[in-house]
């Protein structure tokens, strides 16, 4: 194969790439998957990034956190 070849093929590809659908994972998905366990503070955390991860937090809690016997 030629260098022109590869070429095409290279941009094809990459076309198909960015034009094919994504397959579709719901939010909640996604971000549980993203997300994986509480987020944790960092001693040089502002206030606001500390808000942020409260909000991040919560949110895992209510929809990623395994379900605790006794709750």
């Amino acid at each position: 194969m030629d260098g022109c070849t590869i070429s095409g093929l290279a941009f094809i590809v990459i076309q198909a790439t960015i034009h094919c659908p994504q397959p579709a994972v719901p939010d909640a998905a996604r971000f549980c998957q993203t997300v994986e366990a509480p987020i944790r503070y960092s001693r040089t955390d502002t206030a606001e990034t500390r808000a942020q991860l409260r909000s991040l937090n919560a949110k895992w809690r209510a929809v990623c956190a395994p379900e605790t016997a006794g709750r």
